[in-house]
């Protein structure tokens, strides 16, 4: 968990200083779809053994092997279905038996789907294969998938840019499992929102400290700029709730001093589990907010 620092009470700043934040990141990661569905039969490559409880495909070393054209037309299929907004034609390749690492099955991850798109009707998505590897029952594909959106929300326009990237196993056809490699999420809104350096590890192990800092980029103008963290356990019950975050000064308004960011140390959980790390900073004309994954898993 992040070590928290002294901050000061709502009553203390000159705007409101409690921000609800939606983790729009948690509809980028319900949306890293099953893209990747050609058959066995269809795939060539060298054959790897899956067991039949969970294996982690982060175990697996994908080779260079271009996907199959059945497998990139897939792709291309399923990517205009997620445009389109067709979530039937979306959740035909999930098989019954569907998981993901974050404990997602089939019909969870069609209630985050759904909401995800209510929230943001004004959303595309770009796919890519970036490794593909032939297994016994069918393949595996490591997916980046970039996702654009806008949505209203109380007379603002915020602004969404994620990556999410995963490795997807699929059987027959059909995806049975898929871990979430990496996710990173950003939301603007107002006419100048902050430009944010975020440097979070990738990776660590359970039990690790880190740094975690988060920089803003241009000169602060003796604004009131206001920024705070979120530290969250991934897990299925946090898709799509909204979150509270707690501001605090970063630089003063009338000096024109401080650090002009966020600057903290973690220690990673010693049960494993991944968490959602969050910064979000906030002046008068504008406002950003940043997700990125820690993963947290022995190396």
């Amino acid at each position: 968990m992040l070590q928290r620092q002294a901050i000061p009470s709502a009553q203390q700043l000159r705007s409101a200083c409690r921000l609800s934040v939606r983790p729009v990141f948690l509809g980028a990661c319900a949306l890293s779809l099953a893209l990747v569905l050609g058959t066995a039969k269809q795939s060539s490559a060298q054959d790897v053994a899956l067991e039949k409880t969970w294996t982690s495909p982060s175990q697996i070393t994908l080779s260079k092997t271009e996907a199959p054209e059945s497998v990139q037309q897939a792709v291309g299929q399923w990517e205009s279905a997620a445009n389109a907004k067709n979530l039937q034609a979306l959740l035909r390749g999930y098989s019954a038996n569907f998981r993901n690492s974050d404990g997602l099955n089939r019909r969870a991850l069609a209630t985050s789907i759904k909401g995800f798109w209510k929230q943001y009707s004004d959303v595309t998505y770009e796919t890519e294969i970036v490794g593909w590897e032939k297994t016994r029952r069918g393949g595996i594909a490591e997916v980046v998938t970039r996702i654009q959106g806008s949505r209203s929300e109380s007379l603002r326009q915020l602004s969404l840019i994620a990556t999410l990237r995963s490795r997807q196993t699929y059987e027959k056809g059909q995806l049975v499992r898929e871990e979430i490699l990496s996710e990173r999420s950003e939301v603007t809104t107002g006419d100048r929102p902050p430009t944010l350096q975020f440097n979070l590890p990738a990776r660590v192990s359970p039990g690790q400290k880190y740094n975690l800092d988060v920089i803003v980029v241009e000169p602060v103008e003796k604004d009131l700029l206001l920024g705070g963290l979120l530290d969250e356990p991934v897990s299925p019950k946090g898709y799509g709730r909204p979150s509270q975050a707690e501001l605090a000064p970063l630089v003063d308004s009338q000096t024109g001093t401080g650090p002009g960011g966020m600057f903290k140390i973690g220690e990673a959980p010693r049960g494993g589990s991944d968490r959602w790390i969050s910064a979000v900073v906030m002046r008068k004309d504008g406002i950003t907010m940043v997700t990125q994954r820690l993963k947290v898993a022995n190396r």
